[in-house]
């Protein structure tokens, strides 16, 4: 399940980079074009393609959850969820830019301050500790789910505050 969501991450981050890429130069081509019938097509054809980009990150969301649902949290399931929620983001900003409502510069300023923002989050946020706390990573033997103490006690100092009772818990 794990090798097939980062597979699957991947791939989203694949077709998203083509198709934010392939989606700017559309725009740029259907601002230039002067015949309204043409420009509407495009406008509706690009917007079912963003749609289907966003129904492509809801599929990673569901791969991703059930993976954290089943096997806990840990750093890259954390990290990709915040990816998978800025792709989202900027599949649902490109709809609403498509149809004129939003600049490109207003559109990038947004993306760039919610890239910043989720970094800063992360980086103030204790991500260990949060992991160690609420959701920590497993695994089964048997059909039993077991607690993995070795990463939580080995992955990094940033969990220390929850040691002493993920050691009594271990024992």
């Amino acid at each position: 399940l794990s090798t097939y969501t980062q597979k699957g991450f991947w791939e989203l981050i694949a077709v998203s980079i083509i198709g934010y890429a392939l989606s700017l130069v559309v725009l740029s081509k259907v601002s230039k074009a002067s015949e309204v019938s043409k420009v509407s097509m495009a406008k509706h054809v690009l917007t079912l393609f963003m749609l289907e980009l966003m129904l492509i990150t809801v599929f990673s969301y569901h791969k991703l959850g059930f993976l954290q649902y089943l096997f806990g949290f840990n750093d890259q399931r954390l990290l990709s969820t915040a990816g998978v929620t800025l792709i989202a983001m900027t599949c649902l900003l490109s709809i609403v830019r498509i149809w004129k409502k939003l600049s490109a510069e207003r559109l990038f300023a947004i993306q760039l301050w919610s890239l910043l923002g989720v970094t800063i989050l992360f980086n103030v946020m204790n991500l260990d500790l949060f992991i160690a706390k609420h959701n920590p990573i497993s695994y089964y033997v048997n059909k039993k789910k077991y607690t993995d103490y070795s990463y939580l006690l080995g992955n990094s100092y940033d969990n220390h505050a929850d040691w002493v009772r993920l050691m009594n818990q271990a024992l």
